[in-house]
């Protein structure tokens, strides 16, 4: 198969080394290239080994009609400003726009008169992007500037070049070549001849580069996908053949190193994520990797402060939220020794995952727990009141506010603080904390972030330390980076957890660190109320702002029970999300609003705002849904099924693999798809009788494996260290 490929230039010729090198690198794979550049210059019109021929092209800026300031001034005035001021209004609007977040960024502390001008400013900008897109489509031409002039000028001239040459391929080694290439490929379509565009910034600058998005920006990568597309065509290259070839221009052919590639790689897989999109696998894996080795590199060579932003870097990729918790399926969960490969094979993390001796001498206050976490005590007030009841003294370490000094609290200060814990003496953040843990005779850290790294790193060897982690940890890196000889017992929620996560603890030793299953307790007694009339149709999903609620399953499932009695409703539970929040937390917000304003649920869904009377609440909704994609385990639903209403947990498709809701909660709770979620409601609320034997049932066994006293008893074993 001959591809034609133009590559194109505005430079004066003089582009040189990399055009050449790129045309030589392309030619050798057998292709039809030839180089289109701007006179004068250096680029010899020769046979460049395998280039079968090169066009220099006099450009010169591109006229400009009398009429057609007028006529652009008459049809989209706001587009065509007189001819002085076109470079000050421009220069201006991009101030604006460049000042435009960090004005916004201050606004509640701004007065309204900076409110109405960004809006003004952003409207203004709107209004005139919107008149030039229609003088564009209307093709009068507009009052230029000198350097747009001279992209009029190179699309004019290169067009002829273009028409002849019919090329597969035009790729753009520059902004004003792009632009030209874009306008001919529009021109050529007319004629048949569909060619793909390629605007190769690999070595522009970052204000061209951010431009476009790292797939435009990967020229090899959509090159590639050019040639994929003609896959389909009859008569060309098998699918396998063009799949080695398209590695091949990838690795090859564009005459890149990898000091070119790799930056762009990363910066690339960054902002897909930063964008709330997932990346290609191989592209997160080549990213961390690169990242990794020469973080490695650098910690080898004594550089380890140097190292350490390499290694964030590939931690924020590796564990970034847009993987694990703003989608419903993560890679960490569908293969993760595979996903966690760089990570595991990392020196620097090797050196910050290794365990070490502990001795201080023993507790002075012996019947003392302390307990540690930064903000987040939750979950605690059961551990508080069992260790009371034994007779312990309980003491809180917040690390947030008790902590004197800056403690590390990012992945690369605990890479640091790890490496160099032999060599350096107690930090101040480390004084407050290590008195405390020095005194205790238990220690139980809450939560497996920060604070349980830096705990780790500190008790001596003969404290009994007890450290529990939810669902949330088990997708971020802090888990990797304790000191497993240091904890004496692991405290997990749910089966399917632990399954997930101790497989890829390179540090973790069975033998020395025990775990233990042990879910949160409810309070059954407080939540068993009558339920109202309308409770039997009614669905309830509580807390459902985070992406990981997927409560547009639980939509979809009011919709199809609607089909059979329009009576049945949803009650969405809890705030909405944050306006500011993450990219993949407000595309889900709208996913939902947008599902929410359909014609089949419009009118059958209440939100209802958070509350603290759960058990009021609980008494309209007579079915509790689980529609999450993922889970420890999830309390709503305990609380839902403790208070009588029938649960319904879907089959959470994150961590499937792992059977967690079926070893967890009994398995007639749990459903695989939507039709048998259907089934399960309409069979256990087919009439009054059935729903209250339904709802009795699910609030026994709740109570038989969730309530308070079951788990107060498992707490009192570990507490006593028979657990």
């Amino acid at each position: 198969m001959m591809i034609r490929v133009l590559l194109v230039t505005s430079e004066s010729g003089g582009a040189g080394e990399r055009v050449v090198s790129c045309a030589q690198s392309l030619a050798v794979l057998g292709w039809d290239v030839r180089i289109l550049a701007r006179a004068p210059g250096r680029i010899p019109s020769r046979k460049l080994h395998g280039v079968t021929a090169t066009d220099l092209v006099v450009v010169t800026p591109a006229p400009q009609s009398e009429l057609a300031p007028f006529a652009g001034h008459w049809r989209h005035p706001l587009a065509y400003p007189n001819r002085s001021a076109v470079a000050a209004a421009s220069s201006a609007a991009q101030g604006r726009r460049l000042s435009l977040q960090a004005a916004t960024t201050r606004l509640r502390r701004t007065p309204v008169l900076l409110k109405s001008r960004v809006a003004i400013w952003e409207s203004w900008d709107r209004l005139r992007a919107k008149q030039y897109r229609a003088a564009e489509k209307s093709g009068v031409r507009q009052v230029k500037t000198p350097e747009a002039s001279m992209a009029i000028g190179v699309a004019s001239a290169f067009y002829p070049r273009f028409e002849s040459f019919k090329p597969d391929v035009i790729h753009a080694l520059d902004w004003t070549s792009a632009r030209a290439a874009l306008g001919a490929a529009s021109r050529l379509a007319a004629t048949g001849v569909r060619p793909s565009v390629i605007w190769d910034t690999t070595r522009e600058g970052s204000d061209a580069a951010s431009a476009l998005s790292w797939r435009e920006r990967l020229a090899g990568r959509r090159l590639a996908a050019v040639i994929d597309s003609r896959a389909a065509s009859p008569g060309t290259t098998s699918p396998d053949e063009l799949s080695l070839l398209c590695d091949q221009v990838y690795r090859d052919a564009l005459g890149y190193g990898p000091d070119q590639k790799f930056p762009i790689v990363v910066d690339a897989v960054l902002a897909e994520l930063g964008s709330g999109r997932q990346p290609a696998g191989e592209d997160i894996a080549s990213a961390a990797s690169g990242l990794l080795a020469r973080a490695d590199e650098l910690y080898v060579a004594g550089e380890i402060d140097l190292a350490l932003p390499h290694l964030a870097k590939a931690s924020t990729i590796l564990f970034h939220r847009a993987l694990h918790f703003d989608s419903a399926y993560s890679p960490l969960a569908d293969n993760p020794a595979g996903f966690l490969r760089p990570w595991h094979e990392s020196a620097l993390v090797a050196a910050a995952s290794q365990r070490h001796a502990h001795v201080l001498p023993g507790p002075t206050a012996p019947d003392r727990l302390a307990i540690i976490a930064s903000k987040n005590f939750n979950f605690v007030s059961p551990v508080e009141r069992v260790a009371r009841e034994l007779g312990f003294t309980v003491e809180r370490i917040d690390l947030a506010t008790e902590v004197i000094g800056k403690w590390p609290r990012t992945v690369a200060e605990l890479v640091r603080a790890r490496v160099m814990a032999e060599h350096t003496e107690v930090p101040d953040w480390g004084k407050r904390l290590l008195d405390s843990i020095a005194a205790a005779e238990r220690v139980w850290v809450e939560w497996a972030l920060a604070p349980a790294v830096l705990t780790s790193m500190l008790p001596p060897s003969d404290r009994r330390t007890i450290l529990r982690l939810h669902k949330y940890e088990a997708w971020t890196a802090f888990p990797h980076l304790v000191d497993w000889a240091a904890i004496d017992d692991l405290v997990l929620v749910g089966p399917h957890i632990r399954d997930l996560l101790l497989p890829q603890l390179a540090g973790f030793d069975s033998s020395t660190t025990t775990v233990h299953l042990l879910p949160v307790g409810v309070d059954s007694a407080t939540l068993r109320r009558l339920k109202t009339a309308e409770a039997r149709r009614t669905l309830g999903v509580i807390g459902w702002s985070a992406p990981a609620k997927d409560v547009v399953w639980a939509i979809d499932l009011l919709s199809l029970l609607r089909l059979t009695d329009p009576s049945f409703r949803l009650l969405l539970v809890g705030a909405e999300p944050a306006g500011d929040g993450p990219v993949g937390v407000q595309n889900y917000h709208r996913e939902v609003l947008d599902r929410c304003a359909l014609t089949d649920v419009r009118e059958a869904i209440e939100f209802v705002p958070f509350t603290d009377d759960v058990a009021g609440l609980l008494t309209k909704v007579g079915v509790i849904v689980s529609s999450s994609s993922n889970e420890g385990v999830h309390v709503a639903l305990l609380e839902g099924a403790a208070s009588g209403a029938v649960p319904l947990v879907r089959n959470w498709p994150m961590v499937r693999a792992f059977d967690g809701p079926r070893r967890l909660y009994p398995p007639e709770w749990v459903v695989d798809d939507l039709d048998s979620a259907v089934d399960r409601i309409l069979a256990a609320t087919a009439d009054a009788d059935t729903f209250a034997r339904a709802g009795a049932q699910a609030s026994i066994d709740s109570q038989a494996r969730f309530d308070h006293d079951v788990v107060d008893a498992q707490l009192r074993g570990l507490l006593l260290g028979a657990g």
